[in-house]
């Protein structure tokens, strides 16, 4: 159960109720056929409203952050959910899910988007193992041999550059050749697009603090077209999610029906 009392909205100062009602229209651009006094109130509203000053401070920055600029809603929800998923917070992750749902996601999306939170945390934990620095500069192990198994042309072909990582990878080319096939899979193939892709990717490598990861991911961003304003977007999404899901863990907000 939660560690502070949730705030019962029928006992609730007239200004608590302000609030809430603001908390509502958060969401109401979302499900859009849902009246605004019969969206539900939210556990996390009701756990913040304790401190009225952060709930109104968190409502701004949250319509701002996911209502304004240039990503599509539906991009910057995805976002949500992936930061949400990085983190393990069962509460957002479950919240975010049922809102990408809302703006056309299936089973097979959110999947997806699972298994690139997946495939992206396990080269960010590779990374950090080979202690490397946001140059992909690494300190654990020397070069492989002279003779660099072909995948490596292969990846760098696909990919227009080869980072460090699967450089590192090459010295055992039986797992690199694992790994690879996991980013075609994840990455490379499937029903969403490779910039929303490369987002999840970029957004999931800054919650882990995988520096070279995001310099990586970085650049295929750009290579795809997208502006600084955009990854700025993003990386909005991604600041005001992980407050979130801190909050959320840290006073055990617990999962409820969306």
């Amino acid at each position: 159960m939660p560690l502070v009392k949730l705030v019962d909205e029928a006992t609730a100062t007239p200004e608590i109720k302000e609030l809430f009602l603001d908390a509502r229209r958060l969401v109401a651009p979302v499900i859009s056929n849902v009246k605004l006094e019969k969206i539900k109130l939210t556990a996390f509203s009701r756990a913040m409203a304790n401190v009225p000053a952060f709930l109104r401070s968190h409502t701004h920055e949250y319509s701002y952050v996911m209502a304004k600029g240039t990503l599509p809603k539906v991009t910057k929800e995805i976002l949500a959910f992936t930061v949400s998923m990085t983190n393990g917070c069962p509460y957002c992750a479950t919240s975010h899910a049922s809102l990408v749902r809302y703006l056309g996601l299936g089973d097979q999306e959110i999947t997806e988007l699972a298994s690139v939170v997946g495939h992206i945390s396990g080269l960010n934990a590779f990374e950090h193992g080979c202690l490397m620095d946001a140059n992909g500069a690494q300190e654990m192990f020397t070069s492989g041999s002279a003779d660099q198994p072909p995948l490596l042309e292969e990846i760098e072909q696909t990919l227009g550059f080869l980072p460090n990582y699967y450089k590192v990878m090459a010295r055992d080319p039986s797992f690199l050749e694992c790994i690879w096939e996991r980013e075609r899979a994840t990455m490379l193939s499937g029903r969403l697009d490779r910039v929303t892709k490369e987002l999840v990717a970029y957004s999931t490598s800054a919650t882990n603090r995988a520096l070279y990861s995001v310099r990586v991911h970085v650049r295929m961003l750009k290579q795809l077209g997208l502006t600084d304003r955009q990854l700025f977007e993003a990386l909005e999404v991604t600041n005001t999610l992980n407050r979130s899901n801190k909050f959320s863990e840290g006073l055990r907000i617990e999962g409820e029906d969306h």
